[in-house]
């Protein structure tokens, strides 16, 4: 079952009875293809179809041959779990209390991947009957957070609903965005630039720093690619491999930040290393320098600079809002993805200026929304990966040249970005073993299978955002700042 555009799509190969059940009064209407519907009104009745169907969005779907499989306690239990309002009653013929699941504490479980055994459930229940629960949660028929965050965090629901649900709050964030004129757009973008500017280098920093950067290094290096790099990469062609694409951006980097051997460049917010690295392998007359919060981070770059023998390559931890750089001694500052997490660029261009010789340049990589910049200031993804984080708009770093003067600036399609995730997503599922236990060196056994859930949720998340509209509404913006001589 999945969603297209206003309407959800059921699929059955066989003649097989389905009964819809509707919260309050709703007569069925269809729109057939290439089959024929037994049309009623309802609020529980057997629809017999074959083949494909269209159906409003408001209706949670079984498979009749499942109604045998939970008995009438159940079905009204699980019907106020997902805040549905009927009476469950026998139809068809089908005498709906011949078994119960084995727990009537939760919903029905989903399993999280095709990748996994879709046979496979807790409840004898089919996939079918896993997905109806879905869609109610998915297309709005369920939308409190409270309701849908457990379903989440247990694996519930199906990666494809989970998918339907992140494009209705995307479409909802678009909207909520979205001015009356152009004039109402840019009166508001300056007057998000003017917050901006009275704001703190960064908040939330610790929240954001446990979130993404303290947990164990063998989460993230099961889900990242080779060379670990945590942010998008590049697939120039579309068929590279998650290690193709991730050298190809870092590639990128080296033309556009005009980095040459002998320079001395400061990787700003440098994550696991993967650009420090490169850098380190590629430039080995350069003296690079790692800027990182993360504590783990730099223990997992100096492990693998030694390993490789790299003599070029310094870490250092710190604070970016506090830490006072030495000036004019870098040649070149490179920051991939950091800007996100920060608030005043001011303040923040103004430590990078003086970082910079004169004559220096910065070069930056920023995720963006191409029009439109927001606060990530509440929901899931604030919660549990964005806290104090920002969505800037692609020109957003424009309004910030009192101290740097950009040279030149390029948009990177979101396609890429979702093409990243949804390679992190496969490497999650491949080395699930290592992830897991370090899950739960972080989280204990019991918040493991909530990490779990929510790190498929993220990349599903981030998938879905960056692939939007062709990867035209939000992306990557590169920026090439210069400061004066």
């Amino acid at each position: 079952m999945t969603s297209s555009g206003e309407f959800a799509i059921c699929t059955s190969y066989y003649n097989t009875p389905i009964t819809a059940y509707k919260r309050r009064t709703y007569v069925y209407t269809n729109d057939v293809i290439s089959t024929s519907v037994y049309t009623a009104a309802y609020d529980n009745t057997t629809v017999y179809s074959v083949g494909n169907m269209y159906m409003p969005p408001f209706v949670v779907l079984w498979q009749a041959s499942d109604l045998s499989k939970f008995d009438v306690d159940y079905a009204s239990s699980l019907a106020a779990h997902l805040t549905l309002d009927f009476t469950p009653t026998p139809t068809a013929g089908v005498t709906p209390a011949t078994a119960s699941p084995p727990s009537r504490s939760a919903p029905p479980s989903a399993t999280g991947s095709v990748l996994f055994d879709p046979s496979l459930t807790n409840s004898g229940l089919s996939t079918g009957a896993k997905a109806g629960i879905g869609v109610g949660a998915a297309i709005g028929l369920v939308n409190s957070d409270a309701v849908v965050n457990p379903l989440l965090d247990n694996g519930y629901l199906p990666h494809p609903i989970i998918r339907v649900g992140i494009r209705r709050q995307l479409a909802e964030r678009l909207q909520s965005i979205a001015t009356t004129s152009l004039e109402a757009g840019y009166e508001s973008k300056m007057n998000y630039v003017k917050l901006l500017r009275e704001r703190p280098i960064a908040i939330e920093t610790a929240a954001a720093n446990e979130q993404h950067y303290e947990v164990g290094t063998s989460v993230l290096k099961g889900m990242l690619g080779p060379r670990m790099k945590y942010s998008s990469c590049l697939y120039e062609k579309g068929g590279e491999t998650l290690a193709q694409a991730e050298v190809a951006m870092m590639r990128s980097y080296v033309e556009k930040a005009e980095l040459k051997d002998g320079m001395s460049i400061l990787d700003l917010g440098c994550g696991w290393g993967s650009a420090s690295l490169y850098f380190a392998e590629v430039f080995p007359n350069s003296k690079i320098t790692g800027f990182s919060n993360s504590r783990t981070q730099k223990e997992y770059i100096d492990s693998v600079a030694q390993a490789k023998g790299f003599k070029n390559l310094q870490i250092i931890t710190g604070d970016v809002v506090e830490y006072e750089f030495e000036p004019s001694q870098y040649d070149r500052v490179v920051s991939i993805e950091l800007f996100e997490h920060m608030k005043n660029y001011q303040l923040l261009l103004r430590k990078v200026s003086t970082a910079l010789k004169p004559g220096g340049k910065l070069f930056v990589h920023i995720f963006a929304h191409r029009t439109t910049p927001y606060d990530f200031d509440g929901g899931w993804m604030t919660e549990h990966f964005f806290t104090g984080g920002t969505m800037p708009s692609a020109d957003l770093l424009l309004y910030f040249q009192d101290d740097l003067r950009v040279k030149k600036q390029w948009w990177v399609s979101g396609l890429n970005y979702s093409k990243t995730c949804e390679d992190w997503l496969l490497c999650m599922y491949k080395n699930k073993d290592s992830i897991w236990k370090g899950l739960v060196e972080t989280y204990g056994e019991a918040g493991a299978l909530i990490w779990w859930n929510r790190w498929q949720v993220f990349h599903l998340a981030c998938s879905e955002l960056f692939k939007w509209d062709g990867g035209d509404t939000w992306g990557v913006t590169h920026y090439l700042f210069e400061k004066p001589e």
